[in-house]
């Protein structure tokens, strides 16, 4: 019904740690959703390319469609591809433990991680520095017919909820879903105290959200 443009990226990252105050020699130590990173396994292949290390967890993925939320995967095969620091002839190069390299397939669609860093220096001090990170692999990018239409539906979901409300906040590309999921909810909670308009809006939500995302959303207020 609304048009868009859906393609696949292999999503990298290159992360590198700054050291203040440590007295050298600084070992690193790098962590994936709490699972170790090897810093001395990749293979190197020809002068320009290594074979890297791969973490292999089961996980949930999400694909793009349909929007907002798309569609979660639980129960995924995630490998996620990474190299720490810099070899030479199959030795990590000394200080090199502070970069971390990540590439994502475009086969595990899109998900979240957890990244971890531990240094610690001469003196046996320890410090800690995390960051959340989310490998996009599946992309799709909706055109204005879509946003002009969901907006019509949060204004019509403030409409239900007070008559005299006025809708003066719209939703544009790229910005923060949590007017959607509340729209989600307002409707589905008046549809369950039975309200007519509510239900007449559920066609148009589930044009919007996929009739996955509206069932979900019924169903928790039918369990509350």
């Amino acid at each position: 019904m609304f048009n868009y443009i859906q393609w696949v990226q292999d999503d990298q990252y290159a992360l590198t740690v700054e050291s203040k105050w440590l007295i050298e020699p600084i070992e690193y130590a790098w962590t994936v959703n709490g699972q170790p990173l090897s810093p001395n396994t990749s293979v190197f292949i020809d002068s320009a390319r290594f074979r890297m290390n791969v973490l292999k967890y089961i996980g949930t993925a999400t694909a793009s469609i349909p929007p907002p939320n798309g569609t979660a995967i639980p129960g995924h095969a995630i490998e996620l591809q990474y190299q720490v620091g810099s070899q030479f002839l199959d030795s990590l190069l000394p200080g090199s433990g502070k970069t971390l390299a990540l590439k994502a397939r475009k086969e595990d669609f899109n998900y979240d991680i957890r990244v971890e860093v531990r240094a610690t220096d001469a003196l046996g001090r320890v410090f800690t520095d995390a960051a959340n990170l989310t490998m996009t692999g599946d992309i799709a990018e909706f055109g204005a017919d879509y946003y002009d239409y969901l907006n019509r539906c949060l204004k019509a979901t403030a409409d239900l909820v007070d008559k005299k409300a006025v809708w003066k906040s719209k939703v544009k590309p790229g910005e923060p879903r949590e007017q959607m999921q509340n729209l989600l909810d307002v409707v589905s909670q008046r549809l369950l105290e039975g309200d007519q308009a509510a239900a007449a809006m559920v066609p148009a939500l589930t044009n919007v959200f996929g009739i996955a995302a509206v069932s979900n959303a019924i169903s928790a207020k039918s369990r509350l």
